[in-house]
C-alpha cells in the first residue's frame, strides 16, 4: 500500500481518545466507501438490504459550512487556529465515533450519540467537541514543547520529510491530480496544508522530543513528574522488620517501634530502620509497588502512614512486624510481574505523553467572538443507535 494511503488511515485514527471504551481499543479507521450505514429500528442487521445512502448520520458538509475555511474560530496561546484546522479534528473524531457505533450495533450492542460516555452522565455528543480540541491542543503543546526546548529535526530527519512527502505526491499523481492540486486530494477529510504538515511531522517530532527529554530508560525525565506519576498510580515505599513468632517478640517489636518514632529527624529515622533490619531480617523484603505485590494487611498500615513515619506493631501469624513508609524516590526499583525496574524505566513509555499533557494544561485558549463548537446532533439525519 502506497505510503499516502497509510497516512490516510493514521489520520483517521487520530481522534480516538474519549471512543476507546466501546471495544477496550483503537477503532480501525473509517472507510465512508465501505462502511455499513446503521439498521432500520426493528430491523436485524443481517437482514439489511443495501442502501445507497452515505454511511455517515451526520451532515458534517452542513456543519462545515457554517463557517468559512480560514475563519479564526479559537486562539492557543496567541496562535490562531482556522474553522478548517478546528474542524479536520472534529470530523475526523466523529467519523470514528460513528465507525464505533456501527461496529457495535453488529456486534448487539446499542451505542449511539445519546449514550453516557463516562461516569459523570457524559453523552458521546457532549463530549466530541471538548475532546477533538483537546486532541488539536496536544498536537499544538508537542510543537511547542519541542520549540521552548529547542528541539529541532535533524537534516536526516527533513530528508525522511521530504521523501514521505514525495510519495504522497508520487501517489496522487498515479490518481490524476497534478502536483498543483495535492491538496484537492485531501478536501473529503477537511484536511488542509497546516494540519497535513503537521502530522507527516508528528512522529519525527515525537521521536525528536523522546530521545532530547525523556531518554531510553527515562533518565531525563524531571524527578517531580515521576513522583507524581507514581503518587497517581498508588505506588507505596514499604519497608519491614519482622521478629519471628516467640516469647518476647511482642515486647520486642514494641520497644523497637517505640525507638524508631523516637528519632524526630525523618532521615536518621530512615538510616536507623535499615540499621536495626541488618541486624534482625537482613533477608526481609522492602516494596516499591501497589496493593497488588503488598501483603493487604501491611499495605492497609503502611498507606495510613505519612512518608518517613513507622507504624505501630502489626502481628500476622504470630509474627510481628515493624513497618516503614518511605518517600518514594524517582531512581525507586519498582516490583513488577517478573522482576524490579526503575520507576523512570517503567514511565518512559508514557514520559512523553505526560509532558505533553502538561503542557496542554498551561494553554491559554480564547474563542472568537461569536464562535461555539457545533451541536453533533443538531446535524445528526438517522434516529439515534442507542434507541
Amino acid at each position: 500500500m502506497k505510503k499516502f494511503v497509510l497516512l490516510l488511515l493514521a489520520l483517521c485514527l487520530l481522534g480516538v481518545t474519549f471512543l476507546s471504551c466501546l471495544d477496550g481499543g483503537e477503532p480501525s479507521a473509517p472507510a465512508p466507501e465501505e462502511s455499513a450505514a446503521p439498521a432500520d429500528a426493528g430491523e436485524a442487521p443481517g437482514e439489511r438490504e443495501e442502501s445507497e445512502e452515505k454511511p455517515s448520520g451526520v451532515d458534517y458538509e452542513a456543519i462545515y459550512a457554517l463557517r468559512a475555511p480560514e475563519e479564526i474560530v479559537m486562539t492557543v496561546d496567541g496562535r490562531e487556529i482556522s474553522w478548517q484546522e478546528y474542524f479536520y479534528y472534529y470530523y475526523t473524531l466523529a467519523a470514528n465515533c460513528e465507525n464505533n457505533f456501527t461496529k457495535m450495533m453488529y456486534e448487539g450492542v446499542a451505542v449511539g450519540w445519546s449514550s453516557e460516555a463516562d461516569a459523570e452522565g457524559n453523552t458521546y455528543a457532549q463530549l466530541l467537541a471538548p475532546s477533538a480540541e483537546n486532541l488539536l491542543r496536544r498536537d499544538l503543546a508537542a510543537e511547542q514543547l519541542a520549540e521552548e526546548n529547542g528541539i529541532r529535526l535533524t537534516e536526516e530527519d527533513q530528508a525522511e520529510l521530504q521523501a514521505a512527502h514525495q510519495e504522497d505526491l508520487d501517489y496522487i499523481a498515479s490518481q490524476g491530480y497534478s502536483e498543483e492540486r495535492f491538496f484537492e486530494a485531501l478536501e473529503p477529510l477537511y484536511m488542509n496544508e497546516t494540519v497535513y504538515w503537521r502530522l507527516l511531522r508528528r512522529p519525527l517530532l515525537y521521536d525528536a522530543c523522546n530521545r532530547a527529554l525523556v531518554g531510553e530508560k527515562g533518565e531525563k525525565l524531571p524527578e517531580e513528574l515521576v513522583l507524581d506519576w507514581m503518587e497517581k498510580e498508588g505506588y507505596l515505599s514499604v519497608d519491614r522488620i519482622r521478629i519471628p513468632a516467640g516469647e518476647g517478640a511482642a515486647a520486642q517489636a514494641e520497644e523497637l517501634t517505640r525507638e524508631l518514632q523516637s528519632e524526630e529527624d525523618p532521615a536518621a529515622r530512615e538510616a536507623l530502620f535499615l540499621e536495626r533490619k541488618a541486624e534482625l531480617d537482613p533477608e526481609g523484603a522492602s516494596y516499591v509497588a501497589t496493593q497488588t505485590w503488598i501483603d493487604p494487611a501491611i499495605f492497609e498500615r503502611a498507606s495510613a502512614l505519612e512518608p518517613g513515619q513507622v507504624a505501630e506493631p502489626l502481628e500476622l501469624d504470630g509474627d510481628w512486624y515493624v513497618i516503614l513508609r518511605r518517600p518514594l524516590r524517582a531512581d525507586d526499583e519498582i516490583s513488577t510481574t517478573y522482576s524490579r525496574e526503575q520507576a523512570r524505566a517503567l514511565l518512559a513509555g508514557k514520559g512523553l505523553d505526560l509532558l505533553i499533557q502538561r503542557r496542554a494544561e498551561r494553554q491559554r485558549v480564547v474563542y472568537a467572538e461569536g464562535f461555539a463548537p457545533p451541536e453533533v446532533l443538531d446535524y445528526y439525519t438517522r434516529p439515534d443507535y442507542a434507541e
